[in-house]
């Protein structure tokens, strides 16, 4: 149990990085996007205009493609969750049986007193 924990906690410690490192790169981003003198865009120099652009040209792309991405993941995801659980509703019929079974046995056995057998 004690290897699961670390295991966990390993992954934990794994995804708050991730996210950390996301958070600190988006405070950047927004640093740099609300520096852009966005008043007086029109009187920059064209290469600055072409260059900022191209840019968010470029940050639209990846993030279309990640979100593509993501959403195929989701897809097999919530894939995988729809079989587990119906595997679990196809178990769960034996073990309802077998649960009332033994129930009716111990039921049986702490309640019913045959006298007359041995």
């Amino acid at each position: 149990m004690r290897f699961v924990d670390m295991v966990l906690n390993f992954i934990r410690t794994g995804i708050d990085f991730i996210f950390d490192l996301v958070r600190q790169v988006l405070a950047f981003f927004l640093a740099q996007f609300t520096g852009i003198p966005w008043g007086n865009f029109g009187s920059q120099p064209f290469w600055k205009q072409l260059i900022i652009i191209l840019a968010f040209g470029y940050a639209a792309y990846y993030l279309y493609s990640t979100a593509r991405t993501i959403i195929s993941a989701t897809e097999g995801l919530l894939t995988a969750f729809v079989s587990a659980l119906g595997a679990f509703v196809r178990a769960l019929a034996p073990i309802l049986i077998v649960a009332i079974g033994l129930a009716l046995i111990l039921w049986v056995v702490r309640n019913v007193n045959i006298s007359w057998l041995p």
